[in-house]
């Protein structure tokens, strides 16, 4: 029998980057998975997100109730081209459980582009920040990495972001 490739998400919840902190009156505990894929679905998304939150929870070093902690799953899905459908669907994904907020990334290898919700309102407005800045400074390095000169496109539009 054929040794079986393993899954990239259980590479990626291993070799996931945490972070802790209060904001504004809530403790925070972020992760970003960059998680490698040749195909995705909008089912695939979905169905990461237990493995997602429990690897945060897992991880999570000061241990607070829901309500006083909330936690940031940002996986970036890496590949090369996404459908249509997947991208719209990352752009104005669902909103989740209390405390608990899922804000997928793809970044495409080739064209060096992130696609990601970007219409949040008034929804978590306190944490967008420091989010953002976790996600660029993720999707930088992983561009780097990908031998870019550029920081990524998101969404189609030209972020200025120190590299």
């Amino acid at each position: 029998m054929a040794a079986m490739n393993p899954n990239p998400i259980s590479t990626s919840l291993s070799n996931c980057c945490i972070d802790e902190r209060w904001i504004s009156g809530t403790y925070i505990v972020s992760g970003v998975f960059t998680i490698p894929f040749d195909r995705i679905g909008t089912t695939v998304l979905q169905d990461n997100l237990p493995a997602l939150f429990s690897t945060l929870r897992g991880k999570q070093l000061r241990k607070w109730p829901r309500g006083i902690s909330g936690y940031y799953a940002i996986p970036i899905y890496e590949g090369n081209g996404f459908t249509l459908d997947v991208v719209q669907w990352v752009q104005s994904r669902p909103k989740y459980r209390y405390a608990m907020w899922h804000e997928p990334v793809l970044y495409d290898l080739a064209g060096n582009q992130a696609f990601m919700n970007t219409k949040w309102g008034l929804y978590g407005l306190a944490f967008r920040k420091h989010l953002a800045e976790r996600t660029f400074h993720s999707l930088a390095n992983i561009a780097q990495n990908a031998n870019h000169s550029s920081f990524p496109t998101v969404n189609g539009q030209h972020i200025e972001f120190p590299t």
